[in-house]
């Protein structure tokens, strides 16, 4: 995979010429994604509020979100690879996501019989992730495991109006969103994600071995 970061509405000649290098060379493009903010700018009480009936709402549905068990780690696994798209995931150890989940940096949703219906991962751990298996996608889902992976922003937000403002000023890059990925872009806009400003066009070199 190639990719071509730039300042969105600033690609300059030389990118541009690149990118007629890599098409004429018979590579092929991917998509462009867009940067986002690394921190919510949801109020706090419009935050726990919105939690809060999510939450109710899953537990009438029997489930509840948590963080994965050792014996849950390999169907947690088979979730998050059917989610990330095959050219920018990362592929973990048993090891590693044990110790991941141990740092609480892994959630997923689950119920009395220890199935797993969807999963989110935390920024820190390779850029973060969430989603739904294939075959129980639902609309509280994904709004409800981004608003828990914020959960920790909020609950350490400072008791003082001017902190208060400083700690929720973005910091920098909190991840890449697909242009095209219209339910990310509206989960994250509940929140107050706002986009970046650096936009990255990915390129595949495509083989017959």
């Amino acid at each position: 995979m190639i990719e071509n970061v730039y300042y969105e509405g600033r690609k300059n000649k030389k990118q541009e010429i690149f990118e007629s290098f890599l098409l004429d060379s018979g590579c092929e493009f991917l998509n462009t994604y867009r940067s986002i903010e690394d921190r919510p700018s949801l109020s706090p009480d419009k935050f726990f509020k919105k939690l809060e009936v999510l939450e109710k709402t899953l537990a009438l549905e029997g489930k509840k979100i948590a963080i994965p068990s050792y014996k849950q780690l390999d169907e947690f696994e088979k979730v998050y690879r059917s989610i990330i798209d095959k050219f920018v995931q990362k592929k973990y150890t048993r090891k590693e996501r044990k110790a991941q989940a141990d740092a609480g940096y892994l959630y997923c949703i689950t119920d009395e019989s220890a199935s797993i219906y969807a999963i989110a991962i935390k920024a820190c751990v390779h850029g973060g992730a969430y989603g739904s298996r294939s075959d129980c996608q639902n609309n509280i889902y994904a709004p409800i495991l981004v608003l828990y992976l914020f959960k920790d922003f909020y609950d350490n937000m400072p008791n003082n109006p001017v902190k208060e403002k400083e700690y929720m000023q973005s910091k920098g890059i909190g991840g890449w969103i697909a242009v095209d990925n219209i339910p990310s872009w509206r989960v994250y806009k509940m929140v107050g994600i706002k986009a970046a400003a650096k936009s990255m066009n990915q390129f595949i070199i495509r083989t017959t071995m």
